[in-house]
């Protein structure tokens, strides 16, 4: 019986530091070098690096939400659709774990709805986190990536349909 992307296991939780956390931790420490007469310089400069970094992450999550209004009413289906489905490498269940993995990657601020030539780095997605996916990925699909793992370094991945092209030449995993 042919078996349904909708009917896989649900995607694994990735740990997460939280902002609120993160966010405490860096007030903290621009007080503590406001304060201490020796580590002014260095306050002023961190209090700038912190600066630079949160207008950065505004205007990224800025372009990351346009992106998706952009994008309304597109989701896995056109997702999936992108591909060609008779090719004889074409796996919907290989499309529905990539797509879960790199929407975890953007948390719940902004996540796009991606198309297999939007480009890595635009999604500001890491190249090893694309590594760190592969074994989610290889539990979700029945596939093994033990033989393809080097080849995820020496390969050029610079789009979605990449990764997915990538992932597809992996075996399945035998029982």
């Amino acid at each position: 019986m042919r078996r349904f992307s909708r009917w896989m296991k649900s995607m694994p939780a990735e740990p997460t530091v939280s902002a609120t956390l993160l966010g405490v931790t860096v007030v903290l420490a621009l007080v503590a070098a406001m304060l201490l007469p020796g580590l002014r310089p260095a306050g002023f400069t961190l209090l700038g690096i912190v600066a630079f970094s949160v207008v950065w992450a505004v205007v990224d999550l800025r372009r990351l939400r346009a992106l998706k209004v952009r994008r309304s009413g597109e989701d896995i289906g056109t997702f999936a659709r992108a591909f060609d489905r008779h090719a004889c490498e074409f796996d919907p269940l290989l499309l529905r774990a990539v797509w879960d993995a790199l929407q975890s990657q953007f948390g719940a601020a902004a996540p796009v709805p991606l198309r297999p030539t939007d480009r890595i780095a635009d999604l500001r997605i890491d190249e090893e986190d694309l590594f760190d996916m592969l074994p989610r990925i290889a539990e979700r699909t029945g596939r093994t990536f033990d033989r393809i793992a080097y080849a995820t370094h020496n390969r050029d991945i610079q789009t979605v349909g990449d990764f997915v092209a990538l992932l597809a030449t992996a075996p399945r995993a035998t029982a």
